[in-house]
């Protein structure tokens, strides 16, 4: 039964590596012993088998410019063949996190926007479809999935809420504000091991707002004031799209282009000048660094 398994078409393997050309790339033998009981069907002697490295192969750069908003990023599934894909898209602008007041109304735009996909969102996912839709230091995030022949509809209706701040009522505002300001203000309750981890990543990570900043602002944020944000995010944005999955590069074009239309005039120029790209401090080997702070929870006894 072992001899049976232990063959090359059940097993798969991959080289990965800077260094690694795929023509360098030779095809692999195994040698598996002959069984004492030949009944059990085990094969003697040696069996080679070329891998199909298709899987490894990374995305393909198919389109740059203003037609997909930027760059379009295409991998083609040729292996397991379901009729699913996901498409993923980074929408990069500076306004989203130039300050700390930019960042509180950046996660307000996605969590209203979350809110207001709830009831769709749960019908798509019965239906073998989801999506996330996230904040980051350099813009926002989109992702949608699934079956291929309904994705299309997915991304209609998310990519239409995200580029309709109008719809935003002053009354869901008030309610996300208010729970991300007791969030924020929980951070202090949390163990002292944690605001270290937190305090560390802020100080070695370029650009990154602490919590404190954000609570000095968020209290006299407005509805008005956010709606405008998110126009001036996406007026000032790009793209970087990738879809895989069991579609083609046309499909993949179909995307990209829906997603661009949704989102109207928009300036990749201002998104790609490469100022958005993370930074993180190097620390010298073998270097020792020591910050100290007061706990920030009196109540809590413990250190870190």
């Amino acid at each position: 039964k072992s001899g049976q398994l232990l063959s090359p078409s059940q097993v798969r393997m991959a080289a990965l590596g800077s260094m690694v050309e795929r023509d360098a790339l030779q095809p692999w033998s195994v040698s598996v012993p002959a069984s004492d009981d030949e009944s059990d069907g085990a094969k003697s002697g040696t069996e080679s088998h070329n891998l199909d490295m298709d899987i490894w192969r990374p995305p393909v750069l198919i389109a740059v410019g203003d037609e997909v908003g930027g760059l379009l990023w295409h991998k083609q599934d040729c292996v397991f063949g379901l009729p699913k894909a996901m498409v993923a898209i980074s929408i990069r602008t500076p306004a989203a996190y130039q300050d700390p007041r930019a960042s509180v109304l950046s996660e307000l735009y996605t969590v209203l926007v979350q809110d207001l996909l709830s009831e769709f969102a749960y019908d798509a996912e019965i239906a073998g479809l989801f999506y996330h839709f996230r904040n980051t230091t350099t813009g926002v995030h989109l992702t949608v999935g699934g079956f291929v022949h309904k994705l299309n509809k997915l991304l209609e209706r998310v990519t239409e809420t995200m580029c309709s701040p109008e719809a935003f009522t002053d009354k869901e505002f008030q309610r996300f504000k208010k729970k991300m300001t007791r969030d924020l203000q929980n951070f202090d309750m949390e163990q002292a091991y944690q605001h270290c981890m937190y305090t560390s990543t802020v100080m070695l990570n370029l650009p990154r707002w602490h919590i404190d900043e954000k609570l000095k602002v968020i209290g006299d944020v407005t509805l008005p004031e956010l709606k405008a944000h998110v126009r001036s995010m996406l007026k000032t944005c790009s793209m970087e799209t990738l879809v895989t999955g069991n579609v083609t590069p046309e499909h993949a074009m179909a995307f990209a282009r829906q997603a661009r239309l949704a989102i109207g005039e928009m300036d990749p120029a201002s998104a790609m000048d490469g100022s958005l790209t993370p930074r993180v401090v190097m620390i010298e080997p073998r270097s020792e660094s020591f910050f100290m702070l007061p706990g920030r929870d009196p109540d809590n006894i413990n250190s870190a």
